[in-house]
């Protein structure tokens, strides 16, 4: 336990980088400068205090001057529980500590020794202390405790926690340890005498020419009797005896079937990143991705990586065993990694966990087309596919904190990581493809005393050459889609999406014009589709008419499209628009049919104030003659009547 100030004085180690408290600023966030540097480091103060509580962040230097050098506890001191000493050293425990808090609330410094000597009669009377230490020893107490921050655990004993140094020379180890692992820790390997007697001949030699010392050479059979024991027993046991004995010996403790040869078992499984990425081109946060991964079980080499924001389906299946039976070459150009993608060819036993998705009757036929068997971890038992549980552990601690989500904890931070996230989609893949290609492979597998490339490779150089497949459409046939569409002369129209090819029209001429049939497509992609030929049951791949749209196009993509442009649209009220349109198109062949009866009915009625008849002479009408329209005079042609109206006179009828 450590006590600390956000106060100036207070040094921080993040990493490997000193920082010291600069100033405090607004929003509760505090400022903090690099030692060496001088560069600036903000964050909010309550993340700084769940960094330290958490061991993220350690404290150096609590508050003393910048000329001092920073003091830090050991670990040994930080992990010592004080209640479980003995008595004796509780009892000096606490005398140590009555007189350093006596001292301090008496307002007496370490340095004023005349002050100390006058005060420890006084703190021992109060705690009835009958032998008072020295004023040097309280001098040194008082040194200690306020070096190392404040930490009570700096008073305790240091012989509690002694531990005797190592005095092999550290070539010695090393020969030590490379000589058990060529003789000893193999199959039917040699016992320990052996190996002494090699490691003493190696000595031998090496004192001869001068390259040691005699009194470095020295050891004894114990030495490598306990070097062999930092191997663990289960490692030791199948290391020596074989896999199948080892999991018979230890099947109460330790579960799961382990792999003598690369490519023989394959683990697979899928993970939520805790990290939110941003669009590459517009630089808003796309959220979570998930990532598969499939690594060699003997090797722990990685043999695929696919990064997507698809849940857990087949089809993130299915691009991920392409990824990892082909080579990569073409994969990753231009990605500037040091070393080559080894990781390619058909496995025997395939390893996955009890997800829907892996027990669906499309990844039962994907293993038989691949010619591997189907292996399920049982249930709550992650050590039967360790490799890849292990692996996706080490993937979430190189994932950076910009963008992580919050986890719940004591303290809640008041940070977004939508807000905070500022890693590209693009920078993720490339990092990930990084860490798969040029560190995760060179990692030193203590237990193993080995690398993953090199265990891959020297594995391989035994073994015959990778099988691989000579056509990957059948793949994507058995992992496509199902549906039953209609073939038609134009072709077929999937989701307002048309497909024809001069063999599609070949095949329609030798069924139907029109006819029903089984296609499948890959959602991921809508560039393709296959058809089955009814009656030979043949598939038949089809490209899109227009490849400019469709190519590369997912189906969750292209129902983005199709709904923001019916969006558009009813924004533009086009729907309403055009109903309008029809309506008043409806109005006009209504009027023009009405118009076109009462033209029928004047002409007739012309006719007849005419009195045309059979009768009539045949100059007053002859067939194909119009009816001439009538002029009507206008107001300025009118003649006016001069003459006066007639008197009428009125007249009774009973005067008559």
């Amino acid at each position: 336990m450590a006590l600390y100030t956000l106060q100036r004085g207070l040094v921080v180690k993040i990493g490997q980088r000193h920082f010291e408290y600069k100033r405090e600023l607004e929003n509760k966030k505090i400022q903090l400068e690099d030692i060496l540097t001088g560069a600036i480091r903000t964050m909010p103060a309550i993340l700084l205090i769940k960094k330290i509580t958490e061991g993220e962040i350690t404290v150096v230097k609590r508050g003393e001057q910048k000329g001092e050098k920073p003091a830090s506890l050991d670990s040994k001191w930080v992990a010592l529980v004080t209640d479980k000493m003995d008595e004796r050293n509780q009892a000096l425990y606490r005398k140590k500590q009555a007189y350093v808090k006596g001292m301090r609330d008496r307002g007496v410094r370490r340095g004023q020794r005349k002050l100390i000597a006058a005060a420890i009669p006084l703190v021992a009377s109060a705690i009835g202390d009958s032998s008072p230490p020295s004023t040097s020893s309280v001098m040194r107490w008082i040194r200690r405790f306020e070096n190392l921050d404040l930490q009570p655990a700096a008073l305790v004993s240091g012989h509690l926690l002694r531990r005797s140094t190592k005095r092999l020379d550290s070539t010695l180890v090393e020969c030590i340890r490379e000589q058990l692992a060529a003789h000893y820790f193999k199959r039917g390997g040699k016992s320990i005498r052996h190996v002494l007697n090699r490691v003493v001949r190696i000595q031998e030699a090496r004192v001869a020419k001068g390259e040691i010392k005699d009194e470095d050479a020295r050891f004894s059979e114990s030495t490598i009797r306990r070097i062999a024991k930092e191997v663990t027993p289960y490692d030791r046991d199948r290391l020596r005896g074989g896999s199948a004995f080892a999991a018979a010996k230890w099947r109460h403790s330790i579960g799961g079937i382990y792999s003598t040869r690369p490519l023989e078992r394959v683990e697979m499984d899928h993970t939520l990143l805790d990290l939110y990425v941003i669009d590459d081109r517009r630089g808003i946060p796309l959220g979570r991705p998930t990532v598969t991964i499939l690594i060699d079980s003997y090797s722990a080499y990685i043999l695929a990586v696919y990064v997507s924001f698809e849940s857990e389906t087949l089809g993130r299946m299915l691009r991920s065993i392409k990824i990892a039976i082909q080579p990569k070459g073409a994969l990753i150009d231009g990605l500037g990694l040091s070393n080559e993608w080894h990781g390619s060819g058909l496995w025997e036993v395939l390893v996955v966990d009890n997800g829907l998705a892996f027990h669906s009757v499309h990844l039962h036929r994907l293993a038989q087309e691949l010619c591997c068997d189907l292996e399920y971890c049982p249930v709550r038992k992650p050590w039967f596919k360790p490799v890849v549980e292990r692996t996706m552990l080490e993937l979430a601690r190189i994932l950076p904190f910009p963008g992580r989500p919050q986890k719940r904890s004591v303290i809640d931070l008041p940070y977004d990581p939508k807000i905070t996230a500022c890693v590209m989609f693009s920078d993720l893949c490339a990092c990930l493809y990084k860490w798969a290609v040029d560190i995760y492979p060179f990692h030193i597998n203590e237990r193993k005393l080995s690398r993953p490339i090199d265990l891959y490779l020297d594995g391989l150089d035994s073994m015959p050459p990778p099988t691989f497949l000579d056509d990957y459409r059948s793949l994507d046939i058995i992992a496509g889609i199902s549906k039953e569409l209609t073939v038609r002369n134009g072709g077929i129209e999937m989701s307002h999406i048309n497909y024809r090819s001069p063999e599609l029209r070949d095949m329609t001429k030798c069924i139907a014009p029109s006819f029903k049939a089984n296609i499948k497509f890959d959602p991921n992609d809508l560039g393709q589709i296959y058809v089955q030929q009814p009656v030979t049951k043949d598939w038949l791949c089809v490209a899109a008419q227009h490849q400019n749209y469709a190519s590369g196009l997912t189906q969750s993509q292209h129902k983005m499209i199709r709904a923001n442009a019916k969006e558009i649209l009813l924004k533009k009220d086009a729907i309403g628009a055009l109903m309008r349109s029809q309506n008043e198109l409806e109005d006009m062949w209504e009027e023009a049919i009405s118009s076109g009866k009462k033209l029928k009915r004047s002409a007739k009625q012309l006719a007849i104030f005419k009195g045309l008849n059979s009768l009539a002479p045949v100059t007053a009408f002859k067939p194909g003659e119009y009816i001439k329209e009538e002029k009507v005079a206008s107001l300025d042609t009118m003649v006016p009547i001069t003459r006066a109206a007639p008197d009428f006179k009125s007249f009774d009828l009973d005067a008559l």
